[in-house]
């Protein structure tokens, strides 16, 4: 009867088996071997489809695809609404605008933002922008930046918003893009580092 020892040793690439076959019967022709060492190599299967484990770090929060399209549309309603006429007011007196002109900008481009691009379109200035749409975007950016520091906070808690916290976190990003539109060609980083705009 065949008596079969395994041994297993483990390296840090490969698997090792030694396998050890002790005979008490065999045949007559091979009366010499009495023995047989076998060793074996195995490396270990990779992962499957050979991807590493995603980094949880990595995802995406929830509900950051409409952070930008539902900051831009507040930025908005809030430019129009009768809370910020107190501070619109100097605003556009010291940019030369009419607050019925500026008003009927923000009407026509409100419905228009639904990305970054859009958003960037009616903050900074273009060459071929006329006089009144340069100093509407740098009233709107104004105003914008009165929202994000004093009243965003109220809205994210006080509306519909699903994702309260993920808007929540954006908000300083936001604020900074504001601040330097020619700098807003993404909302979130995807790498580790930290973001400094």
């Amino acid at each position: 009867m065949d008596r079969h020892i395994i041994k297993k040793e483990e390296e840090p690439e490969n698997i090792r088996f030694s396998i050890k076959i002790e005979n008490d019967f065999i045949p007559k022709k091979e009366e010499h071997m009495e023995s047989s060492n076998i060793t074996i190599n195995v490396k270990p299967l990779p992962n499957k489809r050979g991807r590493k484990p995603k980094d949880p770090s990595l995802r995406p929060p929830k509900g950051v695809k409409n952070v930008v399209k539902n900051y831009g549309k507040a930025m908005c309603s809030f430019a129009l609404s009768d809370i910020a006429k107190p501070y619109l007011e100097p605003i556009l007196a010291s940019n030369g605008v009419e607050l019925k002109e500026f008003n009927e900008w923000i009407m026509n481009n409100k419905e228009r933002i639904d990305s970054i691009d859009s958003l960037r379109g009616l903050l900074l200035p273009l060459p071929e922008d006329d006089a009144l749409c340069r100093s509407n975007k740098k009233v709107f950016q104004e105003i914008s930046e009165i929202f994000l520091r004093f009243f965003c906070v109220n809205w994210i808690y006080g509306g519909k918003i699903t994702h309260k916290e993920t808007h929540l976190n954006f908000r300083l990003k936001m604020l900074r893009r504001v601040r330097n539109p020619e700098q807003f060609t993404y909302l979130q980083n995807t790498s580790k580092k930290k973001d400094h705009k």
